[in-house]
């Protein structure tokens, strides 16, 4: 099976002979200065990592941290695609990426808010982000398995606010 390749998004992190820990440690480090020092934004809002009641960094998550339930190779999957997900939300925001690239807003019932949800079909990447009055909260990130694809983009074709 023959991958595309996304040419706007940077390489995959590199796990050339390295331990898991070490892994871990370089993708929370990516994904800090992604949303902590970079200014990232989504429709004129910076793009923060940490949420705002509970101060949790949102890396945590997405690197599946959290979850102790995690395995080793659940782990490396979630860490390998952490360079992109940075310069995904830039592309959706600026709508400088291809015309595949699916962004649409939905009502969190659970939560009681709006959120953004962007997923870019090459490297079949989802990201959410919670949306509230001055900034986006990175919710999530990841790598869509199996029939996750055409599951989202059910929901996109569903919805009417679209960007």
């Amino acid at each position: 099976m023959n991958k595309i390749r996304c040419p706007y998004l940077p390489s995959k992190l590199s796990t050339n002979n390295k331990k898991l820990d070490e892994i871990l440690d370089e993708a929370a480090d990516i994904l800090k200065s992604s949303f902590t020092d970079a200014d990232i934004t989504f429709q004129g809002k910076k793009v923060v990592g940490v949420y705002p009641q509970s101060k949790k960094e949102s890396y945590k998550h997405i690197l599946k941290l959290d979850d102790k339930t995690a395995t080793p190779s659940q782990l490396i999957e979630r860490a390998l695609y952490c360079k992109q997900y940075g310069e995904i939300i830039k592309r959706a925001s600026n709508n400088k990426c291809c015309s595949e690239l699916m962004c649409w807003r939905e009502y969190d019932t659970r939560k009681s808010r709006w959120k953004w949800c962007i997923v870019c079909p090459k490297s079949k990447i989802l990201i959410v982000l919670g949306e509230t009055k001055n900034t986006f909260i990175v919710i999530t990130a990841f790598r869509l398995m199996g029939k996750g694809l055409e599951k989202e983009r059910k929901k996109y074709l569903k919805y009417k606010n679209k960007r």
